[in-house]
């Protein structure tokens, strides 16, 4: 019995004399973060971008529109963003229809080196804002005047044969 109550008067001794007391009871955490560069391009549709996007109906009279935009937290002055454009192919690549008019914005679209530029430069718009741009493209409708290349009209829809047909738009950023 002494053994029994020698221990119990040890505990209740480190218990009141504060053994376990904390000497400061405060915790600290820290959260650290680092947001990275964004920048990110794409057919613009319903608040997102898409890294692709398939249109139907392209060879009609109207043609075909989307809107292209870009979301960036930095800015890339010497970077342009720029789009490649092939004419109207069948599967073989053995017919094709010619691209009569692009317009990019309000602005009938120009080739240059790199291709056709879409925008001037990177700016920073903040991550989830978006620069955007309406592009157009109209398949030649009849073998008269000159597509946007400044190419004489030969292939288009009004002498083409029978088939789908299908004109692929790239686009890239190229740093000057």
């Amino acid at each position: 019995m002494k053994k029994k109550l020698f221990v119990l008067l040890v505990i209740l001794a480190v218990v009141l004399t504060g053994v376990f007391a904390e000497d400061d009871p405060e915790v600290t955490v820290t959260l650290t973060g680092s947001i990275g560069p964004v920048f990110e391009h794409g057919v613009l549709e319903s608040g997102n971008l898409l890294a692709s996007k398939n249109i139907t109906g392209a060879l009609l009279p109207g043609g075909s529109s989307f809107d292209y935009a870009y979301t960036s937290n930095q800015t890339m002055s010497n970077s342009k963003l720029y789009m490649s454009v092939t004419d109207f192919l069948t599967e073989d690549e053995t017919h094709s229809i010619q691209i009569s008019s692009i317009t990019v914005g309000a602005s009938a679209a120009t080739v240059g080196t790199n291709g056709i530029l879409i925008f001037d430069g990177i700016q920073n718009v903040g991550v989830g804002s978006f620069t955007q741009k309406t592009i157009k493209v109209i398949a030649a409708q009849t073998e008269s005047g000159k597509d946007y290349k400044n190419d004489d009209v030969v292939y288009a829809v009004s002498n083409a044969e029978n088939g789908d047909y299908t004109a692929t738009l790239t686009f890239s950023v190229v740093t000057e």
